[in-house]
């Protein structure tokens, strides 16, 4: 089956050219997978012998009782490093409700470990290296959202209604704990840390009187799955994904706002906040998640959309240097709405992107592979050389945004600002002097709260977002 698509790059304008799914070029390539019905990913890895491993869930019909709603499968495939299939399996019973493979990790003995749901109960899936089932393990209400093997050979899973379950090598149950779940919570990326605990993000819902709001919540449990730190920000709301960085501390991707933008905040092993930076393209973006890359910098992955709202949606690849500032955006297209959901770095620098590519949001879907180069090309580029650093204000930025002060710094050519600080009513509140090859903190004196900060007498500036905490 061969189909065509323009990929864009961060301008949205035509950027290589047209590519068959069944072909590729010397950067990467592209495909889907699927019934052309209802197809989605979730989840790739690459594994030990360079191939990628998927999974996510396949349309099987609609449902038996109600017809109203689609039924699922679990569906897992593996294909080779050039994106020809190998195998796939499907797991599930076509008569129930949906069954959803989110998570997938190769294990140590060389086959497979599933988080997802059955019919609305938790489940495990190990399976060997062809895929077929060795054990399942159903648990509690709400479906895994991550799944990781555990130092000690046994499995560690978070489940959407912010519990953690730590079992054995073959699923049986060690201890499992409640975080502070209510109506409209959810928790999902759990990860084993280089000290042997457990750090995972979740979403709490609170209320302001009546009103609804939303706290991201970073947790962090011993190995009996007692807490041990417990971060709140309300300036995140949605969470998605979390990672130990290589510095031990952790890396956040979180949705904010109404239209959405993408919210990264980097921490300290304590939590506390070293910076935080929002990205989008075009009306609203979405991240899914977030990795550290060889080069010390994240790339993330989730999907943008440039034209009018609701409308339509693009694959949207970020990367991101150690402090945050774009290095450069590809945005990838050729369908109504298209999706990435996870991302890998690969063992040759690129990157492997799964997601869903379609003309609506509810039918019609294929997964989608995509395979880049280190510069997010998939057509073969490697002549342009790495786009320099951009950070959110060219003579200017913001290091720390969100603390018990603000960072403001200027690089040696810059030439010297005046910043004007408003707070949320959109009252000045202070001017700020910055210099070239300075280094400045503000908050001091100032109340908690959120505040702008953007060149004084110039209301086309970019305007920079920070919020005190004491």
């Amino acid at each position: 089956m061969g189909k065509f698509s323009v990929f864009r790059n961060s301008l949205g304008v035509p950027a290589i050219a047209l590519c068959v799914i069944v072909g590729c070029l010397n950067a990467g390539w592209w495909r889907t997978y699927g019934s052309e019905k209802d197809d989605s990913g979730f989840f790739v890895q690459q594994t030990s012998d360079g191939d990628y491993i998927i999974i996510g869930e396949r349309f099987v019909g609609l449902d038996e009782q109600w017809e109203l709603f689609n039924n699922y499968d679990i569906w897992l495939l593996k294909i080779d490093n050039k994106g020809d299939t190998l195998w796939t399996r499907v797991y599930g019973d076509s008569a129930s409700n949906r069954d959803l493979g989110s998570c997938v990790q190769q294990t140590r003995d060389g086959g497979y470990i599933i988080g997802g749901g059955f019919s609305g109960k938790s489940c495990l899936i190990k399976t060997d290296k062809d895929g077929n089932v060795e054990w399942t393990r159903t648990y509690l209400d709400g479906g895994v959202t991550c799944v990781q093997q555990t130092s000690d050979g046994g499995y560690i899973l978070v489940l959407s209604c912010m519990s953690l379950i730590k079992t054995d090598s073959v699923g049986e149950i060690i201890w499992a704990n409640s975080y502070g779940w209510r109506i409209g919570g959810y928790a999902n990326s759990v990860q084993e840390t280089q000290d042997g605990n457990y750090i995972f993000v979740g979403t709490d819902e609170r209320y302001n009187v009546t009103l609804p709001y939303y706290v991201l919540m970073l947790i962090e449990v011993d190995s009996a799955g007692n807490p041990i730190l417990w971060r709140e920000y309300e300036e995140l709301m949605y969470s998605m994904d979390v990672r130990e960085t290589n510095d031990e501390g952790y890396i956040i991707l979180g949705n904010w706002g109404c239209p959405y933008q993408i919210c990264v905040l980097k921490t300290d092993s304590a939590g506390d906040s070293l910076w935080l930076h929002t990205y989008n393209a075009g009306n609203s973006s979405s991240g899914y998640r977030i990795r550290e890359t060889d080069d010390g910098g994240y790339i993330i992955v989730g999907n943008s959309n440039t034209g009018e709202p609701g409308t339509s949606t693009d694959v949207w690849l970020v990367k991101i240097n150690a402090n945050g500032d774009t290095l450069w955006t590809r945005s990838f297209g050729g369908s109504e709405y298209d999706c990435g959901r996870a991302i890998q770095q690969t063992i040759d620098g690129g990157y492997i992107i799964v997601g869903d590519m379609g003309p609506s949001w509810v039918e019609q879907s294929e997964l989608l592979i995509i395979k880049t180069d280190s510069l997010g090309y998939v057509s073969g580029v490697e002549e342009e050389p790495p786009v320099a650093p951009v950070t959110h204000q060219s003579d200017w930025q913001v290091s720390v945004s969100v603390g018990r002060q603000i960072v403001l710094r200027a690089p040696a050519n810059a030439r010297p600002l005046d910043l004007a600080v408003f707070d949320a009513s959109g009252r000045m509140v202070d001017e700020v002097h910055l210099g070239p090859s300075s280094t400045i903190t503000w908050g001091d004196g100032y109340s908690p709260g959120v505040y702008f900060i953007r060149i004084e007498g110039d209301a086309s500036a970019t305007t920079q977002k920070v919020i005190l905490i004491h």
